[in-house]
């Protein structure tokens, strides 16, 4: 019987003794053990977008709430050019206004596109599907993806003059 550290071999098969906190698994299949965290990442990932989905889909809002000052707190955008410092999608959100049970979307919102800033106002109207449709240096879609105590997500497809599709994100916090 030969003594490898904890585990005693005989005869092919493999004893581990009563203070050896390693399963038979990972000894082996030594690969195993990376292979489950790896899947424990995995899985974290898939609940946490699993229950922000769930979040999402169940976040019906009040008109009331959503009405009041707001700031933009991040942008993204599949193409960075549109939202870089002095460009005319790098919006800064300030207010948004609930009109006939939201129905229809006031909103104000800061832009610099010649470093400049420009105070815009506008009117958003909803569609099918809850998406709002206004124009602002072109065609935009957006439909708000996320609305919870006082923080709003919306996403947003951007057509420019060019017929450039650009999908955009926005969060924002209710200004106090």
């Amino acid at each position: 019987m030969k003594n490898n550290g904890s585990i005693a071999a005989t005869n092919d098969q493999y004893y581990i003794k009563r203070h050896q906190t390693r399963s038979l698994q990972s000894l082996i299949y030594p690969d195993l053990l990376k292979d489950r965290k790896t899947d424990l990442i995995k899985m974290k990932t898939f609940l946490l977008a699993l229950g922000f989905a769930l979040i999402c889909a169940s976040s019906a809002f009040d008109p009331a709430k959503i009405t009041g000052e707001w700031r933009t707190i991040l942008k993204g955008a599949d193409d960075v050019e549109k939202i870089s410092e002095y460009a005319d999608m790098r919006i800064r959100l300030r207010h948004l206004e609930c009109i006939d049970d939201c129905e229809k979307l006031a909103i104000t919102f800061y832009v610099k596109p010649n470093g400049e800033c420009q105070k815009v106002s506008g009117v958003a109207t909803k569609g099918p599907h809850n998406v709002y449709e206004a124009e602002y240096a072109g065609q935009n879609f957006f439909r708000i993806e996320y609305f919870f105590n006082d923080i709003i997500i919306f996403y947003t497809i951007h057509v420019d003059g060019n017929g450039k599709v650009t999908h955009m994100t926005n969060v924002s916090g209710k200004y106090k």
